[in-house]
């Protein structure tokens, strides 16, 4: 629409990259400060009009409290420092007057952020990624950047400038984009990737909240590169809880199908009070909530009294067909484990396949059997002073077994049948090594 940013007061630039610019604004009639995301469509080849086209529109079909508000989008043609006027796609969002993420960060100075605040984060921005992909769409520039605070502390997912509508099925995307820094290694070996990169994405979002710095950096790109494929990284604060610990390690998983999926993260039991309470603030800000905001699995949230919401008429809740339960980046077949003593036998694709499946199956198979509370709390040791500390799972002696068997006694002393996971532990970890050491 021409003439579109007549409707707007400039206020100041506040930010610039190679999409264009953006302005801090005033609607002219409402008064309503707004954010306008200029995008140089001009100089642009096809493809790339096509992109920030799509961007605009996939904007205005996302509506979410966790995500940032798109208030309209249009064309116009806006004068640059160069010369001419250009033709301009504009993105008009809500403007959060707290920042974003990295600078909530820097505010700290040092001063880590309670376990309960680190969790509302995670909380917010996981349902704004359950609902991302439930509609087929990957975020895939998640960083603390893009992660936006309003003025009550609620927080807002924003930026999609690169994300993918990928039509029809969860297809596997092979574009490579992205901030090195969050990039996950199927990304960054262009491998196809889904779902699950962003969940790693969030991983390096949510060491940077506990330890207030990024798990990975590097001089060079290829020096980043291997050190994220490496996947090493300093242990993180130890007054975080060992769970939540345990949730950052699995979610910096070298192998996509052993991070957990969004709405697996919310269905976690330490993260209900933050659930619980992200749909409290959305009630006193609201007349209802719909159910869509929520994943499936947790929709029962709203049938509490005080939540019941949004009904279709006839009594029973709405329920979005787009919005299922399964992650499509799921692995297929399950693979089955039987343990009896010190030997392990696998069937299916785990025993016959690369070892990535069988590091697979070995995960799952103790977050089966311990549950998912304790296995986190057992991760974040092993990880912390096993897997990655001192010699390893390549030196699997009686000294290690010895350590292995004490971290076991330390989470499990009242429940000593426990012990037989050893032999299954073992075994994660040297395919741990393994796979992680394909890196270097």
């Amino acid at each position: 629409m021409p003439g579109g940013m007549t409707r707007y007061t400039v206020q100041r630039e506040i930010g610039k990259g190679s999409f264009g610019r953006a302005l801090l604004c005033t609607h002219r009639r409402t008064g309503l400060t707004v954010v306008v995301k200029q995008i140089d469509v001009h100089s642009m080849d096809h493809e790339g009009r096509v992109a920030a086209r799509a961007e605009a529109v996939l904007l205005s079909k996302l509506a979410h409290p966790s995500i940032l508000h798109h208030h309209e989008s249009f064309e116009d043609l806006v004068a640059t420092d160069e010369g001419p006027a250009r033709r301009t796609l504009c993105i008009v969002t809500e403007f959060c007057d707290r920042g974003d993420l990295t600078s909530q960060i820097q505010q700290r100075k040092g001063s880590h952020f309670p376990e309960s605040e680190v969790l509302e984060i995670l909380a917010q921005i996981c349902l704004a990624l359950s609902y991302i992909h439930s509609r087929k769409v990957l975020h895939r520039d998640l960083k603390p950047q893009n992660v936006f605070v309003s003025r009550d502390g609620s927080i807002r997912l924003g930026d999609f400038g690169i994300a993918r509508v990928l039509r029809h099925t969860f297809e596997l995307a092979k574009t490579v984009v992205g901030t090195p820094i969050y990039l996950a290694p199927e990304v960054v070996e262009s491998k196809p990737y889904g779902a699950r990169a962003d969940v790693w994405s969030l991983g390096v979002v949510l060491y940077e909240v506990m330890a207030l710095r990024r798990p990975f950096s590097g001089s060079t790109i290829p020096s980043l590169v291997r050190r994220i494929l490496r996947g090493k990284y300093a242990p993180l604060p130890s007054h975080y809880s060992e769970e939540l610990r345990g949730l950052a390690h699995l979610m910096l998983s070298k192998s996509p199908g052993s991070r957990p999926s969004v709405a697996a993260v919310l269905q976690l039991p330490m993260m209900r009070p933050a659930v619980e309470k992200f749909i409290g603030h959305c009630r006193a800000k609201r007349a209802g909530i719909a159910p869509e905001v929520l994943p499936r699995e947790l929709r029962f949230l709203l049938e509490a009294p005080g939540h019941r919401d949004e009904d279709d008429g006839d009594g029973q809740q709405r329920h979005d067909e787009s919005a299922s339960g399964s992650d499509p980046d799921d692995v297929a077949e399950v693979a089955h484990i039987r343990v009896s003593g010190s030997t392990i036998d696998l069937t299916g694709a785990a025993r016959d396949g690369p070892p990535l499946l069988r590091l697979e199956a070995l995960r799952q198979y103790l977050a089966d059997q311990l549950g998912q509370t304790d296995f986190l709390k057992l991760y974040a040791s092993l990880k912390e002073d096993g897997g990655e500390g001192r010699r390893g799972p390549s030196a699997l002696d009686d000294a290690w077994a010895a350590d292995l068997g004490s971290t076991l006694r330390h989470h499990f002393r009242d429940r000593p049948e426990r012990f037989s996971y050893i032999p299954v532990v073992e075994q994660l970890l040297r395919l741990e090594e393994a796979h992680f050491c394909e890196g270097d």
